[in-house]
């Protein structure tokens, strides 16, 4: 009752509009009639003009309703369904420039950790960047607009997957020299992408465990609480989201499929990251995380729908570039009747600085003519055409596995390109 007061109080000063109407039913069955009886095309929404609704589905027998199924109450964010579509999109556009300056900062910082240090701090400090980071875009997303929990989710999986696809994958890519794909030193890819993949088995199950997070909640800021209630608040449990964990399953997802060309083996390790996260996530889920509203299967739908097909695609896209690439020397051999590529014996040379930088005190030539060549410039789709007609570095064989790699990564990116386009499409002319 003093409830209602209040309200009719603040009603005697100011008028508020109504951003949404909530209506109950006693049945399913009489909620199921109404909205198909009241049910309109998005056209006559619009125009507020009558094409296939019936006369008495009308609003004070003028206006044409837009009528939907809510939400579950506990889901509905109630203070944000006043927001209007231009402040909703402005506020996303803001999360997202964040998350892209945050990417750039480890883009920078990452290359001068692994050069400078050695790649198991740079694995360390790239795991700690995927945990910490996503609590920065959370606190992020939580000033965005959004009508319900569903549409927050997968505001924060775009920019967290965002981040964490670029920092996991894209960054130690495209910071390795292209002669350091395949070697076996240090600073080399395959070294780097192991010592990651044994971060991300290791050391952020344990980091997750620690719970660093409630530990300075309940010993620092629970006894110093002013009241028992402010106490009692300390002890929740730790906040998770379906967002967060369906973006760290999509990153190793895409961190395998993406390097499996390279490292075959790189499958396994998949398995054993994924059934550690699947048994660190039951246990707090279980033991420490709270309660977190019913948001149902939109996450998982957005994310099966649009990351993990274009994770399947990135990485046949890859593995054609690194069958196109292979054997990432940068030598070609040199076209019969070419003099001045020609090689009679082999000879000596002291003090040779490599393109990696690494220094030689003496490399013998070998008796075979070769040329230096671009192997990175195969284009797209990928085609052993590029390679030119004089000199080339690819087998007969590898030429024909480039050409039905090079076309299927092409197909497949078309294909999902109509899919994501064309559902959306199909999905507005049906809702016409």
């Amino acid at each position: 009752q003093s409830i209602t007061q209040s309200i009719r109080l603040m009603q005697e000063f100011e008028v508020y509009k109504a951003s949404a109407v909530y209506v109950t039913f006693e049945t399913e069955q009489a909620q199921r009639a109404a909205i198909k009886a009241l049910n309109a095309g998005r056209f006559e929404v619009w125009t507020n003009k009558r094409v296939l609704l019936e006369g008495f589905a009308l609003f004070r027998r003028n206006f044409i309703l837009d009528i939907h199924e809510a939400d579950e109450p506990d889901t509905c964010r109630w203070c944000d369904l006043d927001s209007t579509g231009a402040e909703r999109i402005i506020r996303r556009i803001c999360s997202l420039v964040v998350t892209f300056g945050m990417t750039l900062l480890s883009i920078l910082t990452l290359p001068l950790i692994r050069v400078h240090i050695n790649t198991i701090f740079y694995s360390v400090i790239l795991s700690t960047y995927n945990i910490i980071i996503p609590l920065v875009v959370q606190a992020m997303v939580s000033f965005e607009k959004h009508p319900d929990e569903g549409d927050k989710q997968q505001s924060l999986y775009i920019n967290i997957a965002l981040f964490r696809w670029i920092n996991t994958v894209v960054v130690t890519d495209l910071t390795t020299p292209f002669l350091a794909k395949l070697g076996v030193e240090t600073f080399d890819m395959m070294n780097s992408v192991n010592a990651l993949l044994i971060s991300e088995m290791v050391y952020s199950p344990i980091l997750k465990f620690l719970d660093i997070g409630g530990i300075i909640q309940r010993h620092y800021h629970a006894p110093r609480a002013k009241t028992q209630e402010l106490m009692h608040d300390n002890f929740h449990g730790g906040y998770y989201s379906m967002a967060e964990r369906y973006t760290d399953f999509t990153k190793v997802l895409l961190l395998c499929i993406f390097y499996s060309p390279y490292y075959p083996i790189i499958f396994f390790f998949g398995v054993g990251i994924l059934f550690v996260q699947f048994w660190t996530d039951k246990i707090l889920l279980m033991r420490a995380w709270q309660t977190n509203p019913s948001i149902g299967p939109e996450t998982s739908r957005f994310s099966r729908r649009y990351f993990t097909t274009a994770a399947i695609v990135i990485g046949a896209i890859s593995a054609a570039t690194v069958y196109a690439n292979f054997p990432f020397t940068n030598l070609c051999n040199c076209p019969d009747g070419d003099d001045k590529c020609a090689v009679d014996v082999s000879q000596m040379y002291s003090n040779v600085t490599l393109l990696s930088g690494e220094r030689l005190e003496s490399v013998e030539t070998s008796a075979v003519a070769l040329k230096f060549c671009n192997q990175a410039k195969v284009g797209f789709p990928q085609d052993p055409e590029h390679q030119g007609f004089d000199y080339v570095w690819m087998t007969k064989s590898q030429e024909k596995l480039t050409t039905i790699y090079g076309w299927i990564s092409f197909i497949l990116l078309v294909l999902f390109a109509v899919g994501l386009f064309g559902h959306r499409v199909t999905t507005f002319l049906l809702s016409l």
